[in-house]
């Protein structure tokens, strides 16, 4: 009988429902809470025929990164661009986040723009349509410029129209 109880309280602990690792709020995971924690971004905002992945590490408050790119059928294969570690003092990755909480949720279509990864956490942001990627784009690229601000890679291209 007791090894039965043992058995019953070893089942019961073993069926508790285990963390997802994913978090759907936006209470600061974005930055790193100790010295030793780091955050990924990646940000995926590839246009058409032009791939490019931008991927950053914030930990210490400091930032390093690179960008992957390549255009379809110009490049044969990816450049990648490393951008020099700099002091990350500042909320823009967190204000950019937390103004496009709405595109946490995947709808039909969606593709992925942004994947957030910390230590237990994982947040998805995501783009519906080209004109709404077009928008997010615009707007992480204004947020760049603010911490690279002679890196041409975050110039956002103007459209003249004669």
């Amino acid at each position: 009988m007791k090894y039965l109880m043992l058995l019953f309280i070893f089942i019961l602990i073993s069926c508790k429902p285990k963390a997802t690792g994913k978090r759907t709020d936006f209470n600061e995971t974005q930055n790193p809470t100790n010295e030793n924690e780091l955050v990924k971004y990646r940000f995926n905002i590839t246009m058409e025929w032009a791939t490019r992945i931008d991927e950053f590490v914030v930990v210490e408050n400091t930032i390093t990164g690179h960008i992957q790119r390549k255009v379809e059928e110009i490049d044969d294969d990816f450049t990648v661009i490393k951008l020099q570690k700099k002091k990350y003092l500042e909320s823009s990755l967190t204000t950019l986040i937390k103004n496009n909480r709405q595109r946490i949720e995947k709808k039909k279509n969606a593709r992925e723009l942004l994947k957030i990864i910390k230590t237990d956490d994982t947040i998805s942001l995501y783009s519906y349509g080209l004109s709404d990627k077009s928008k997010f784009i615009k707007e992480y690229f204004a947020v760049m410029k603010t911490i690279y601000p002679n890196n041409h890679s975050f110039e956002y291209p103007k459209i003249i129209i004669d």
